[in-house]
């Protein structure tokens, strides 16, 4: 059976993708850039807008360079422990920095160094940590989806403010619904956040989804046979559900395996049902 082109799996990237190329190019040409004057980035926009996609795609270009360490966070979690322990798993210089120079045991990472007092703050074996990727000319790239005003994430967040000032190779890149990072940006000692470069994912464009349909479904074929309006032919399958982010990928879910661009016609009673329930 042919392979799913429009798989629905939570943050994967499907090989029949609408790109947010500008977006992702502008984010990551930002964070590349010597003189880049921004270390935060927020993508914001409804549920299914492609957030968690183009986070993803992110991750992936900038890992590309073996200058970065890329690290995932977990809002629900204790973030800064979480980071620390990480970044002491990303790489071997970190590993074997930290192993000699800090006793992290207080928080069951890197070995027990009885000849040194455990560490009692993280923050402060965070920044030790960061210096020593500064001194390796290496960046870290924080990214943290479904972000929500949580007591982590905000603890996180005036954390990450103190390490900006400091001059520190880290960069933050976050992704939420609209409430949620209104939500945070409102906390007290985190307005810092307004002047953060903030992405809207936008609903799909109508004519991008009805072009990749006409190049995966084959409906150029069908439209030069009928007698149909040519744009609307290809935009009927666009406009039918509202929802249109994410409409675009269950409808492709749905339509896969085909064996004809002709049975399309056909299909579109059981497919207007289906989307009504969505």
């Amino acid at each position: 059976m042919e392979r799913n082109p429009f798989v629905i799996n939570f943050g994967k990237v499907p090989s029949q993708y609408i790109s947010r190329e500008l977006i992702i190019d502008e984010i990551v040409q930002e964070m590349t850039d010597e003189d880049s004057q921004n270390t935060c980035f927020m993508l914001t926009g409804t549920r299914g807008s492609g957030k968690t996609v183009t986070m993803t795609a992110i991750e992936k270009k900038i890992s590309i360079s073996e200058d970065w360490i890329v690290i995932r966070l977990n809002a629900e979690r204790n973030m800064l422990e979480s980071l620390v322990g990480k970044l002491y798993d990303s790489r071997e210089f970190v590993t074997k920095f930290v192993d000699a120079n800090l006793n992290l045991s207080k928080f069951g990472i890197g070995l027990n160094i009885k000849t040194k007092s455990p560490v009692a703050d993280i923050e402060s074996a965070l920044e030790i940590m960061l210096k020593e990727v500064r001194k390796k000319k290496k960046k870290v790239l924080v990214t943290v989806d479904e972000v929500s005003n949580t007591a982590y994430m905000k603890e996180f967040a005036s954390s990450f403010q103190i390490l900006i000032r400091e001059e520190l190779p880290i960069f933050l890149l976050m992704a939420g619904l609209y409430e949620n990072i209104s939500n945070l940006k409102n906390a007290k000692n985190l307005t810092f956040l307004y002047r953060t470069p903030q992405y809207e994912m936008e609903p799909l464009n109508l004519t991008l989804i009805a072009a990749k349909y006409s190049k995966v479904f084959g409906i150029d074929a069908l439209i030069s046979n009928s007698d149909a309006n040519p744009p609307m032919m290809d935009m009927r399958f666009a406009l039918l559900i509202p929802l249109l982010n994410r409409a675009y990928t269950v409808k492709g879910s749905m339509s896969t395996g085909f064996p004809s661009s002709s049975s399309l016609g056909s299909f579109m009673p059981s497919f207007s049902y289906t989307a009504l329930t969505l």
